[in-house]
């Protein structure tokens, strides 16, 4: 469960820097070519969406105990990390607050993979 929430805020957090980055381009005090790689803040704002989605729709397999979401949210939180490491020029702190949330879905998805051998254990039936 602790993973769920931190996939829903993660996913709230996209949200949050996606629409910015749509809604208002004059907000960041860096040009696109400041960044890691120089595109419009648009596209950045589309992609920052599209994660958010990707991200919500992991976090429902993922609360319904399926081992696929499991190893796709692991996946998920590293692309996020990644697009916010490439960000973080533009809105240092709240990538860095975002990096943080994915390392924490990324630990509380692996801590504990060697016990979880079976979907019925994911579900917790045991």
């Amino acid at each position: 469960m602790f993973a769920v929430a931190m996939m829903a805020l993660l996913a709230t957090s996209h949200v949050i820097q996606g629409m910015l980055v749509l809604l208002d381009e004059n907000y960041f005090h860096v040009h696109p070519s400041g960044l890691a790689i120089s595109v419009d803040f648009a596209a950045w704002g589309w992609a920052h969406l599209i994660l958010s989605l990707m991200l919500w729709g992991v976090g429902m397999g993922l609360l319904a105990g399926r081992r696929w979401a499991r190893i796709l949210s692991v996946v998920l939180a590293g692309i996020s990390a990644w697009v916010n490491m490439l960000f973080l020029p533009a809105f240092p702190t709240w990538s860095v607050l975002t990096i943080l949330l994915d390392v924490l879905v990324i630990w509380a998805l692996t801590v504990n993979g060697p016990q979880m051998t079976s979907d019925e254990v994911l579900r917790g039936r045991t």
